[in-house]
C-alpha cells in the first residue's frame, strides 16, 4: 500500500471508529491490517495495551495498542498526579517534571509531576503508584500520610495531525503533598524525566498565562484544576 492510500485508509478508520460501540475482534482485525505500517505512521509510539473507554470514560472491556489508540483516536485512560510541598521559606511549592528530550510527545517540555497511561486492566490507583516509582523513584511512604487524593476526572483531546497524533484521554487527576525534606530523594529511574522545576505559588499562574517555557497540553489542562481544588481546601494558601 503506498503512502497516500495508507493515509486515506487511516482517515477512513478514524471516522468509522469515532464514538462507535467497538468489539475486540474488530480492533484485532484493524491491528493486523495496520501494524505492518506502524513504523511509517507512528514510529516512536509504544505498543502497551490500553483499555478503551466510551465518551463518558466507562470501560468497553476491550484493549488496543497505545500507538493505535493515538493513531485512530480511540479513547483511553491516563493518570496525572500533582505533587506539592510546603516550607517556611517559599510557602507552597509545586513540583513539575522536565520530560526527556527523546520522548515521542512533547520532548523537553514541563509537565505535571507524574503522568502515565492506564495499561490493560490495571486500576488508576495502581497506575499512579507505578508511575511515581518509575518516573521519580518515589514510594508511597514518602507522601504526607502515605496517601494521595483523587480530585477530578475529565475527557480531553490533544490532536496533532502532523504527528498522526489523535489523543483522546479520560484523565484521572490526583494530588499529593510531599515533605520538603523528601524532595531530595527524587531520582529519575527510567530516563523519561530529566529534571525538576520547582514552581512557587506566586509564579505558578504566570507559568500558565505568560511563560515562554514549553508546557505540555496535559500541564495546561490539569494544573488549573489542581489549583482550584487547593483553593477550596486551603483558602489561606491559594487565591485564584
Amino acid at each position: 500500500m503506498n503512502e497516500f492510500f495508507l493515509m486515506e485508509r487511516v482517515k477512513e478508520l478514524r471516522k468509522q471508529l469515532y464514538n462507535k460501540q467497538l468489539r475486540q475482534a474488530e480492533i484485532d482485525k484493524i491491528v493486523t491490517e495496520i501494524a505492518p505500517f506502524k513504523n511509517i505512521l507512528v514510529p516512536n509510539d509504544g505498543a502497551e495495551p490500553l483499555l478503551i473507554v466510551d465518551k463518558n470514560g466507562e470501560s468497553l472491556n476491550i484493549e488496543a495498542p497505545r500507538w493505535m489508540c493515538h493513531l485512530l483516536g480511540l479513547k483511553h485512560k491516563a493518570v496525572h498526579l500533582l505533587l506539592y510541598s510546603r516550607n517556611d521559606v517559599m510557602d507552597l511549592v509545586f513540583i513539575l517534571q522536565v520530560r526527556s528530550f527523546t520522548k515521542f510527545e512533547y520532548p523537553g517540555h514541563l509537565d505535571i509531576s507524574v503522568g502515565g497511561h492506564v495499561v490493560g486492566r490495571e486500576s488508576s490507583h495502581r497506575t499512579v503508584l507505578k508511575e511515581m516509582e518509575e518516573e521519580l523513584g518515589i514510594p508511597l511512604g514518602l507522601l504526607l500520610n502515605s496517601n494521595f487524593h483523587h480530585i477530578n476526572s475529565y475527557m480531553v483531546e490533544d490532536i496533532k495531525p502532523e504527528m498522526n497524533l489523535y489523543n483522546y484521554e479520560q484523565r484521572e487527576l490526583y494530588i499529593a503533598e510531599i515533605d520538603s525534606k523528601s524532595i531530595s530523594a527524587i531520582n529519575f529511574k527510567d530516563n523519561e524525566v530529566v529534571g525538576l522545576y520547582l514552581c512557587t505559588l506566586n509564579s505558578v499562574k504566570d507559568l500558565l498565562d505568560h511563560s515562554t517555557l514549553p508546557l505540555t497540553h496535559a500541564l495546561k489542562e490539569s494544573l488549573p484544576k489542581c489549583l482550584n481544588f487547593l483553593a477550596n481546601e486551603h483558602p489561606n494558601y491559594i487565591l485564584v
